[in-house]
């Protein structure tokens, strides 16, 4: 995982790119909840998966990231931005 899992609510407002990322994998909804039921640990491969892909498409789109706290931080993105896991 090289960024950070999206929160349940953005996989809420994303749930049907979620769907269309299971499809690609050719996981239908049936088995979906079988590996849910089954398989706690694939889940978590997927959820980590799905949430890099959504980050490098958002990273890939921008120039700049704004981090909206006390202090405001605002980083200008490199062309090519390389991934750090903060944890």
């Amino acid at each position: 995982m090289n960024y950070h899992r999206l929160s349940k609510e953005q996989f809420e407002e994303l749930h049907e790119e979620f769907a269309k990322y299971l499809a690609a994998l050719s996981i239908d909804r049936k088995e979906w909840e079988q590996i849910k039921a089954t398989q706690p640990e694939a889940v978590e491969v997927h959820l980590d998966q799905f949430s890099d892909l959504v980050w490098e498409d958002v990273l890939s789109k921008n120039l700049y990231l704004e981090h909206l706290s006390q202090p405001f931080f605002c980083f200008r993105m490199p062309s090519r931005c390389h991934a750090t896991n903060r944890g």
